[in-house]
């Protein structure tokens, strides 16, 4: 069973050996934004959570390292963060081509909330987990 928790500063060195997106700065961990997850006591993937999206809680980043997807990390992580604020929705968005993270939005129970054009060259897919009785 994966670990999942709060990251912190000891974390970065590692994050950054496998962060593809850059995003994730000592900055990010000081805020308190970043979760990990992982085995035993290596860590293998993160998400990051803010506000930044209409002021709702929006899964900024969710990545899993290249060689440790579909182990569960990322079913781990978004779990974490639905409980930490059980009571609002948590939005996500991500490339519409990503069909590995597209089953396991909706075997967690999220809903397709619309699809974003040209941000990139990809659509992106919006997706939200309503509140617990929402």
């Amino acid at each position: 069973m994966p670990f999942v928790r709060p990251a912190d500063i000891r974390d970065l060195g590692v994050l950054q050996e496998f962060d593809q997106f850059n995003c994730v700065t000592a900055e990010v961990l000081a805020s308190g934004s970043c979760i990990v997850a992982g085995f035993e006591d290596e860590v293998l993937a993160y998400a990051t959570v803010t506000r930044n999206f209409f002021n709702r809680r929006f899964v900024e980043f969710l990545f899993v390292h290249p060689d440790h997807r579909r182990k569960g990390v990322a079913d781990v992580l978004l779990e974490f963060a639905e409980r930490q604020v059980p009571g609002e929705a948590l939005w996500i968005s991500i490339a519409l081509g990503n069909f590995p993270v597209q089953s396991l939005l909706h075997r967690r129970g999220y809903k397709h909330s619309g699809v974003v054009n040209d941000l990139s060259v990809i659509p992106e897919l919006i997706y939200h987990k309503p509140a617990v009785g929402g």
